[in-house]
């Protein structure tokens, strides 16, 4: 059952054992820098999920400003048409005003003639002819 085992097998599991060792050694390094490699793509990734994160804010934040600058041009629209609208009852109230000019000048002209007749009308009343 027990077989004698000989020097030159014994040297030769002694030399696999030594590439084994060697093999492990290298595996064990290898698997090192595998954890370096993944643990840099763990804050890669990590990175990544919070520059998308701030993306999706950002595009919020662009969304709400959009929806803000759309309200102020239609009141910026609004205001076009409110002032339009001042400024034609601003020509006819101009043009109003003008004639009421006109026509308080033409009343002033007879105030001016009627004083000028009611004066002469008083000359020749009290005699000063």
């Amino acid at each position: 059952m027990c077989q004698a085992v000989g020097v030159s097998e014994l040297d030769d599991v002694r030399a696999e054992l030594a590439e084994l060792r060697v093999e492990v050694a290298d595996i064990r390094v290898f698997a090192s820098m595998a954890d370096r490699d993944a643990a840099g793509v763990r804050g890669i990734v990590r990175a990544q999920n919070a520059l998308h994160e701030t993306q999706v804010g950002q595009a919020q934040t662009l969304r709400g400003m959009a929806d803000a600058l759309a309200a102020l041009v239609l009141g910026q629209q609004r205001h076009e048409r409110t002032l339009q609208a001042q400024g034609a009852t601003l020509v006819v109230h101009g043009e109003i005003l003008s004639r009421l000019v006109d026509g308080q000048a033409a009343l002033s002209e007879k105030v001016t003639r009627h004083d000028e007749v009611l004066a002469e009308i008083l000359r020749r009343v009290s005699g000063n002819d």
